[in-house]
């Protein structure tokens, strides 16, 4: 036998090919989809004896769908978000007088770490303990591979800034010239993270 895999799983390769829009397929990626049209079906679908929690998750998924209402709105409610929280100095006036409450303010009642995360597992040394640990956040990119291999990675880092300033210009930031240098220096800052 040349080629052991092709004999075990060539059956099923060639009965499920890899869709188009996606890179590769598997059994667990077929489980996924199916699962997808499941979850599609209920929040689309209301009954009589849903519970709570799911006739919330279908008004929240209404709410997404909702693409008149998207468009009326624009970043209005993202923009009073940031207003709430002491302004984005990239918009505008920034409190950061403010700033460890809006850190506690994020993280208690938006269920985010912006720089760090606290919480509770197995302690590593003994399983029947539990212990409080701390862990650092994410960045922005999935991993600090985009950041250091700048040669390797130019496309994805320029498509990073790019989407950045972008954003920026979009909730109010000014025009690209005004925008650009800030976003360039985040992404100098995450790079140095």
């Amino acid at each position: 036998c040349q080629d052991f895999f092709s004999y075990a799983c060539g059956g099923w390769i060639k009965a499920n090919p890899v869709p188009d829009g996606h890179s590769r397929w598997g059994t667990f990626s077929n489980l996924w989809e199916h699962n997808q049209a499941i979850i599609k079906h209920l929040l689309e679908n209301s009954t009589a004896s849903v519970s709570e929690a799911e006739r919330k998750a279908q008004v929240y998924y209404r709410a997404c769908m909702n693409e008149t209402r998207i468009e009326e709105l624009r970043a209005k409610p993202l923009m009073e978000l940031i207003e709430k929280l002491g302004g984005w100095n990239i918009t505008g006036p920034w409190a950061k007088d403010n700033f460890q409450d809006t850190l506690q303010v994020v993280t208690a009642h938006y269920r985010t770490s912006p720089f760090f995360s606290v919480y509770v597992s197995a302690d590593s040394k003994n399983s029947n303990s539990n212990v409080i640990q701390v862990d650092q956040s994410g960045l922005g990119l999935p991993s600090r591979d985009y950041y250091l291999n700048k040669t390797e990675n130019e496309k994805v880092l320029t498509g990073y800034l790019n989407y950045m300033v972008q954003l920026g210009k979009l909730l109010g930031g000014g025009d690209e010239d005004a925008v650009r240098p800030q976003m360039q220096q985040i992404l100098e800052f995450e790079t140095a993270l």
